[in-house]
């Protein structure tokens, strides 16, 4: 967009989720985006953005990892995080993160670790009998050398690459293959340095799109320092978002959990 005047532009709020990168790399290039949902004549909300000028911006961001260059970094961590725990500077530095009325509240302590990996096992473990649920799991599945940007690779599971070639058929032909997601899962989370949480005040689609980018946000800020995140919702999939909420003493409507180490 030109610099001079702000630009605005509207896409389906379905698509929506995809642009969160966009929105928050623009302020490399001095630019700040404003959204907003807005009804149409077909009835489909559509997201509103509005792209504005940062006042004596010029060129493009230096100094360190620019959030920008951090999107490529960002990974979905599957495996068990290696020991080492995060700095509590860091820790209290994303704490206070909010976007609109999405808020994230963290717990680092040992015993709500413990519980929420055994809530998110036991979660995961109720689609282990659905086989649309494996069928969905198996269409994100990828080889380990797939040419694709979205999905999941077998390394991220740890799986060679043989192996990675025969994991989507084995888990849409299996539901019971959920139950190895579930396992390995709870052993991730146990080994996290600690869980975040996000919630919102209430549940409207300009919360969903404010969650997300208080989740990418915190990712980035994660990544440039060199620390890994486990994106979760299967408690919240299965109606059990209430015991997440418990083990963070906070109130409101969950939308995701992670862990991080």
């Amino acid at each position: 967009p030109d610099h001079a005047t702000p630009e605005i532009y509207t896409i389906p709020l379905h698509s929506a989720l995809p642009h969160v990168n966009r929105i928050l790399a623009v302020n490399h290039y001095g630019l700040n985006v404003r959204h907003s949902l807005i009804n149409t004549e077909d009835a489909q909300p559509r997201l509103k953005l509005e792209f504005i000028p940062i006042p004596g911006h010029t060129g493009e961001s230096t100094g360190e990892i620019s959030m920008l260059h951090a999107i490529k970094m960002r990974r979905s961590h599957k495996l068990q995080f290696k020991s080492g725990q995060v700095s509590t500077e860091l820790i209290a530095r994303v704490s206070g993160l909010r976007y609109g009325d999405a808020h994230l509240n963290i717990v680092t302590g040992k015993d709500a670790i413990h519980e929420l990996a055994e809530v998110h096992f036991e979660a995961t473990m109720t689609f282990a009998d659905n086989p649309k649920f494996s069928k969905e799991v198996s269409s994100w599945m990828r080889p380990n050398h797939t040419g694709k940007y979205d999905g999941m690779p077998g390394f991220t599971f740890g799986l060679p690459a043989p192996v990675a070639l025969l994991a989507k058929t084995i888990t849409s032909l299996s539901p019971k293959s959920v139950a190895v997601v579930a396992k390995n899962d709870r052993r991730a989370i146990l080994s996290s340095s600690g869980l975040g949480l996000i919630s919102t005040l209430n549940q409207t689609p300009e919360n969903w799109i404010n969650a997300g980018m208080l989740y990418q946000h915190i990712g980035l800020i994660f990544v440039t320092q060199y620390v890994l995140l486990a994106p979760k919702a299967a408690a919240i999939q299965a109606g059990t978002g209430g015991k997440v909420t418990n083990q963070f003493v906070t109130s409101g409507y969950p939308e995701l959990y992670f862990a991080f180490g």
